[in-house]
């Protein structure tokens, strides 16, 4: 999972959660929302975009993993 926590993020400074399509090109993206849950079967390819340089702000996430022992 991903728990987003940043405000005002705007989609051209990057820092997006991507999947990929079977040939390696980008086939669904998220940018990070304020108070925003992502949730995502493991393992699932993906990639987070690079965060320009120019971003206003940084970009703030949890991440982790729910497990069982089964």
């Amino acid at each position: 999972y991903v728990l987003n926590f940043t405000p005002d993020w705007r989609v051209d400074w990057g820092g997006l959660l991507a999947f990929p399509d079977p040939y390696g090109h980008v086939a669904e993206a998220f940018g990070p929302a304020f108070n925003a849950l992502n949730l995502m079967r493991v393992p699932t390819p993906h990639t987070v975009t690079q965060v320009a340089s120019f971003a206003a702000g940084g970009r703030y996430s949890i991440t982790g993993w729910l497990r069982s022992r089964s």
